[in-house]
């Protein structure tokens, strides 16, 4: 073998280190971060029953769990710290569904007649229903919400103390269920309901003190129908509805509305009265597909706004900022909508979560997710 074969030899091998030497960076620098990446390492196991024969996520939900991420899909309630590390623990559901307050978990597969509550990492205990689930809330103080289907009524509520038994129970009869949330004291559910009048529909509005089983205030809406019902720290609780945003104060007297007018709301973010996330679909021929974002604050007045372009996908909030999902693109802003950072993910973006620590966040895709900086 003459000396440049030689030399080209080396030289190949050399430039061979090198690759692999940098991929060994790199895999050491990304190995904690990039998880449930399916078909790559051993923690694509935790989330293989969510896809379907093409690959494609379909069930699976998350949320801010204290400092960390809480992320259940058909077969494991995994915790995610923003280094990406994670502690998954087995569970079997088809369609799941959670629901998080400070340190509690509410994890419950849609139809099904059993709640799994957790405390951090840790399984507090596990509630078993009579009849099949339509949704269940968990407070702070680990006390969960049910409400479930029954034979006779439209719905069946029920309050449960954290050691799992049953204190409470409401039976719906006339109206259709469609959300509740029991409220930090512990002492007091609210409905939201719909019930057909004079051949149009009617919203209502309940607080229930669960104490005496008596209703503390009722109120009535004409046409105006409320899908999504959320208690705030201080117990007053927010309303979304088909047309407005609506604040009531915790003794269930109304407060204010935010009325939207002709604007279609296409995502919401109501976790934090001080800033809520309204996003509306502003597509015209000349800008095309758009999305106005407004912020507002719990006396009901506009605090920001601001056009993006393109069709938001996801929002997320924690005390200090707010995280707005736009296909890859992530935009982080303070509660007055300036930009503090944009960043991007490799994927299509579905569902977000600022982690407390707001320079992370979770970024979930079809195939996935992972903590992104």
């Amino acid at each position: 073998m003459n000396k440049q074969k030689i030399l080209n030899i080396l030289k190949n091998i050399a430039a061979i280190i090198v690759v692999i030497a940098m991929f060994i960076v790199i895999f050491y620098q990304n190995r904690d971060r990039d998880i449930f990446k399916f078909g790559e390492d051993e923690s694509s196991k935790l989330i293989s029953n969510s896809q379907d024969e093409n690959g494609a996520f379909y069930g699976g939900d998350i949320g801010r769990l204290e400092d960390k991420v809480a992320f259940l899909t058909t077969t494991t309630f995994t915790v995610v710290d923003k280094n990406g590390k994670t502690e998954s623990y087995p569970i079997a559901i088809s369609d799941p569904q959670l629901h998080i307050e400070g340190a509690w978990s509410a994890c419950y597969d849609s139809d099904s007649k059993e709640v799994v509550v957790f405390k951090g990492e840790s399984q507090a205990y596990t509630v078993k229903t009579n009849n099949k689930i339509v949704n269940a809330k968990v407070n702070k103080n680990g006390y969960l919400f049910t409400a479930t289907e029954k034979e006779g009524y439209n719905c069946e509520c029920m309050v449960y103390n954290r050691d799992g038994e049953a204190i409470f129970k409401w039976d719906i009869s006339k109206s259709e269920y469609l959300d509740g949330d029991i409220n930090s004291a512990n002492d007091a559910i609210a409905l939201t309901l719909a019930s057909a009048g004079n051949n149009k529909l009617v919203g209502e509005v309940a607080l229930i003190d669960i104490t005496t089983a008596e209703v503390i205030k009722e109120e009535k809406f004409d046409s105006e129908i409320f899908y999504s019902l959320n208690f705030n720290s201080n117990d007053t609780y927010t309303l979304l509805g088909n047309s407005s945003l609506t604040y009531f104060n915790s003794d269930g007297t109304k407060r204010w509305s935010y009325k939207f007018g002709d604007k279609t709301l296409l995502k919401a973010d109501i976790s934090n009265h001080d800033s809520m996330v309204l996003a509306f679909s502003s597509d015209s021929i000349t800008k095309g597909k758009s999305t106005d974002v407004k912020i507002i604050n719990r006396l009901g007045k506009v605090d920001a706004t601001k056009n993006y372009s393109g069709t938001i996908d996801a929002i997320s909030q924690n005390n200090e900022s707010i995280a707005l999902a736009f296909g890859k693109k992530v935009y982080v802003t303070n509660e007055k909508l300036r930009e503090k950072k944009k960043t991007e993910a490799d994927y299509n973006i579905k569902k977000i979560v600022l982690y407390k620590d707001s320079k992370y966040l979770f970024a979930l895709g079809n195939s996935g997710g992972k903590v992104i900086e």
